[in-house]
C-alpha cells in the first residue's frame, strides 16, 4: 500500500491522498464508459515559439 511507503519515507507525503483521488477518478471513468456518457477529451501540448 502507498500509506506504507510514505511511512517509510519511500513515497513522498500525500502520496496517500493521490492514490485514493486517482483510484476514485477510475471508478467514475469506469462507469461513465459503462453508461456510455464518457466523452474524450482532446489534450493539446503547445510551446510559445521563442522570441528572437
Amino acid at each position: 500500500q502507498v500509506k506504507v511507503l510514505e511511512y517509510v519515507g519511500l513515497a513522498p507525503e500525500g502520496s496517500q491522498r493521490v492514490s485514493s483521488f486517482l483510484e476514485k477518478a477510475a471508478e467514475g471513468l469506469v462507469e461513465g464508459g459503462k453508461k456510455e456518457i464518457f466523452t474524450p477529451m482532446y489534450f493539446f501540448v503547445v510551446r510559445k515559439p521563442l522570441s528572437e
